[in-house]
């Protein structure tokens, strides 16, 4: 079998290449992704909009398959298929076309952010789902009676589905937002659209996804209804915890 390298320049490269299908990522110092022969061609349509740099590899014989990483108390472990049930702690994550292997810096200041509410949390919203990593972590954490995975991208949404079963996390997984009080809602997903939604109807908050240079903007917006409790800057990326 043939195996392809793509490159692309973004500053979330490495979340974009594992949901385009990488089966590994490594830095050379850039971020590149790993593809088999039978996913480059899709891969390579799926990043269309990033100048994808698409090479064969010669130098290796196997690619670099995603590590498992250790956030807080969780450890996420990338699979390329559903083997074994998670161990304690564990959240199992098929990399597809959702957001979120926990290989991000936004991804992995939400899950240590999660760690530290200390309330009772029943509702739960994700917004903007994607591989559905954070309802994961949320219904391990909180127990919620109720948690909503919610995503306008179908693609994104079956690959949530898969994650959220192999998981053994029962949500409810929709396109449609509906405006209702939530313990906490969640949402990794770009500045603009966190100034457009005005999340307001959370007792808890938790906005990432950020550009520092945005940063000050939808703090204009949000503090507004809620109070911050706590902000992780992580390179050119900013999560915020707040409160009402």
């Amino acid at each position: 079998m043939k195996w392809f390298r793509i490159r692309i320049n973004s500053p979330i490269a490495a979340e974009l290449l594992a949901s385009a299908g990488a089966v590994g990522l490594v830095e050379e110092p850039e971020v590149c992704g790993f593809f088999d022969e039978s996913k480059v061609f899709d891969a390579k349509n799926y990043l269309q909009n990033f100048n994808p740099i698409v090479e064969e590899v010669v130098d290796r014989v196997e690619p670099f398959y995603l590590p498992p990483i250790q956030v807080g108390n969780f450890r996420i472990t990338p699979i390329q298929s559903f083997e074994r049930p998670p161990e304690n702690n564990e959240v199992l994550i098929i990399p597809g076309m959702g957001f979120g292997t926990g290989h991000h810096e936004t991804t992995r200041d939400v899950i240590y952010l999660m760690q530290e509410i200390d309330d009772q949390i029943s509702t739960v919203l994700d917004f903007g789902t994607g591989s559905g990593i954070l309802s994961i972590v949320a219904s391990k954490i909180f127990k919620p009676s109720k948690l909503v995975a919610l995503d306008n991208d179908e693609e994104a949404l079956k690959n949530a589905s898969e994650n959220l079963f192999m998981n053994d996390v029962t949500a409810e997984i929709t396109t449609s937002y509906i405006d209702t009080p939530y313990d906490l809602i969640l949402a990794n997903v770009y500045a603009e659209v966190l100034i457009e939604q005005r999340l307001f109807k959370g007792k808890w908050c938790l906005l990432s996804g950020i550009l520092k240079e945005k940063s000050d903007s939808v703090l204009e917006v949000y503090l507004t209804m809620y109070s911050l409790i706590k902000r992780i800057d992580s390179g050119q990326w900013v999560t915020f915890l707040l409160r009402a």
